[in-house]
């Protein structure tokens, strides 16, 4: 009897002990967010902060800021810019570029450490954090190398670094023609949607919309007193549309280091040639904050230089959109915040997690680190504190739903066909297109057969209590606030939010690969992150080819822009998606090939391969020898 007693009291013990684990111990590893919601962003999803992996996130920065060294050191071109003559490398980066963006990490570091709970439960220390400006990671003030506009637009050239030859082989092929963009209006004007649809892919621009039914009488009502009889012919024929940038509406210009960095509210309207399938921009409204001294162009009857103006214009927009809507929204935020309640939801054991934690590392505290690291974290923008960006984010995302996201359905929603952007090859008009969606049923077709693997029923969906708790979590307000997730009641059902899940992580990939950034996006002229004037002239108004360039991102934006395209391209990920052992190593599951999702797994890694090659192919530079494809350079998770 004594015996059972203390069997059954070390029992209760034990049992006792388990409780309190499960309710406290437990409950403090569970990943907590942001107080966002107190600080009025009811449509942001919730941003989970996990404050050991911000320290090793500031570590892992800080070796990437010394891969790049490489690449940067190419930057050996000699340029002469305003009487000065020098290096690139000096006109980016001044000739003693400091090292305090390695002594803020060291410094944000140490405050991490110091915080405990603050971030999760203290509002007000929150918002302080978020709108804290801080200073750059360089003084460009203190160099007046760093401080010029440029002279020609030739000299955008000076961010093609010699280091794999992309100076030498794109200054050849494509130079000429994309400095003639900022000097010949004809040329700019054919020039500007192919560049989008060809070089955007990292910054997701899916932007182009057709005028139909559904939004005809809106935008006619909008822009009645620009309306011309041509732009009802386009519509009757099917041919017009639009790209809206108009939420920069929202957006104050900014100061940097004595220069104005603003990002202009956009609206283009584009004609369709129905027998060469081009695209050309022929109307473009401009305006500022609160929509004040807006200006309307047209290409018919705008001066040339005003029209140019008004090109780079859009193309600020549409950059500003790609860096924190396109790519930062769509394939950062909403996926942290699901990884963030897959987390606090499932056991390791579970099936998902252990198809879907392998990548997922490194978001969130990349995440938090951005956030809270801004002014050092960020491309040089009119957005200049995190609590801006969330004000943008939250207008974005209100109304959105988790769907929305997903490249299919967001090409229905913006009128697209494939007919329309196809000559010899699907979407090689609006080539960012097909090369989502190839990803897209590369992932879709490993998803399914995961699901049909793992859950052989619709009920073992049903019953699996960890799945649903994920689901509801996610959609809740004080939860992840993700809005439109299904009820979890089938196969189908689940094999559509992992395979939204599990593209955005594997899609970024695209973004860590060289000719995703060298040369399109490497020469600042086609993608500026900021105009550095809050001018905007009229639609009448004539300047010269150097006037236009000091609207346009100085020597030092340049340099940042630099340091933030080569560490996505010149470091190395953490852990490539295609093992260096090959792609049998490292499975996710038990039991190696023999367990039926470790062969789809490969089979998803061998589909990637081949995705690589042919992108890798069709990205080089013109009449360039073919380029090894840089497989082992996609990585596993979303690093940066």
């Amino acid at each position: 009897m004594k015996t059972l007693l203390t069997v059954l009291c070390v029992s209760l013990v034990g049992i006792i002990l388990w409780i309190l684990y499960r309710k406290y111990i437990k409950k403090e590893r569970t990943i907590l967010h942001l107080p966002l919601q107190e600080l009025g962003f009811k449509n942001v999803p919730a941003f989970p902060i996990v404050l050991t992996e911000v320290a090793e996130t500031l570590v892992n920065l800080l070796g990437r800021s010394r891969e790049i060294t490489q690449a940067k050191w190419g930057l050996s071109t000699i340029f002469t810019i305003k009487n000065f003559t020098a290096n690139a490398y000096s006109f980016a980066f001044g000739k003693n570029e400091s090292n305090t963006k390695e002594e803020s990490i060291k410094d944000l570091l140490s405050e991490v450490k110091k915080s405990s709970d603050v971030f999760y439960k203290n509002a007000s220390f929150v918002e302080t954090k978020l709108k804290k400006e801080g200073t750059p990671y360089k003084a460009f003030g203190s160099e007046q190398l760093t401080t010029l506009s440029l002279d020609h637009p030739e000299q955008f050239s000076l961010s093609w670094t010699t280091f794999g030859n992309t100076y030498r082989d794109a200054s050849t092929e494509l130079l000429p023609e994309w400095s003639t963009t900022l000097t010949d209006a004809k040329v700019a004007t054919e020039a500007f949607f192919p560049i989008i649809a060809k070089y955007g892919v990292a910054y997701n621009l899916l932007i182009l919309q057709k005028v139909t039914d559904k939004n005809y009488t809106a935008y006619k009502d909008y822009f009645s007193s620009f309306w011309t009889v041509d732009m009802d012919q386009l519509y009757q024929e099917e041919n017009l549309y639009i790209i809206d940038l108009r939420i920069y509406t929202i957006l104050e210009a900014q100061q940097s280091e004595g220069f104005d960095r603003f990002t202009p509210a956009t609206f283009t309207w584009l004609k369709r040639d129905s027998k060469t399938k081009k695209i050309t921009p022929f109307a473009i409204h401009v305006s500022g904050y609160n929509r004040n001294n807006e200006q309307f162009y047209r290409y018919a009857s705008s001066s040339s230089a005003a029209w140019l103006y008004a090109l780079q214009a859009v193309k600020t927009a549409v950059t500003v959109y790609g860096i924190w809507l396109g790519h930062v929204y769509h394939w950062h935020l909403v996926t942290a915040t699901m990884v963030m309640t897959m987390y606090n939801s499932f056991s390791d054991t579970n099936p998902i997690s252990k198809m879907l934690a392998p990548q997922s590392k490194h978001i969130i505290g990349f995440n938090d680190v951005l956030l809270l690291l801004w002014k050092k974290a960020a491309p040089p923008t009119s957005i200049k504190t995190a609590h801006q960006f969330l004000e943008l984010i939250d207008v974005f995302a209100k109304g959105r739903n988790f769907f929305d996201d997903d490249p299919k359905i967001t090409i229905e929603k913006l009128g697209l066909d494939e007919a329309d952007f196809t000559i010899t090859e699907s979407w090689d008009c609006y080539p960012i297109v097909g090369y989502l969606f190839s990803i897209w049923d590369i992932v879709e077709e490993y998803v399914t057969q995961f699901v049909r693997t793992a859950y052989p029923t619709d009920n073992s969906v049903i019953n699996d209590k960890e799945l649903q708790e994920w689901i509801e979590v996610s959609g809740k307000q004080d939860g992840g606030n993700i809005k439109g997730l299904p009820v979890m009641n089938s196969r189908a059902s689940l094999t559509k939010v992992l395979t939204s899940i599990l593209y955005r992580i594997t899609a970024h990939g695209i973004s860590r690969l060289d000719n995703t950034a060298n040369p399109g996006m490497t020469f600042v002229g086609n993608f500026p992150p900021c105009l550095q004037s809050t001018h905007i002239p009229n639609p009448s108004s004539e300047f010269n080819t150097q006037e236009l360039l000091e609207y346009l991102p100085n020597t030092g934006t340049i340099g940042e822009m630099i340091t933030f395209y080569f560490t996505f391209v010149d470091s190395a990920p953490y852990e490539p998606i295609i093992p260096l052992s090959g792609v049998e190593g490292q499975l996710f599951f038990e039991g190696g090939m023999d367990n039926p999702i470790n062969t789809d797994l490969v089979v998803f890694r061998n589909k990637l391969i081949a995705f690589i090659e042919t992108y890798t192919e069709r990205n080089k530079i013109p009449n360039r020898p073919a380029n090894s494809a840089q497989i082992h350079q996609w990585p596993m998770s979303i690093e940066t």
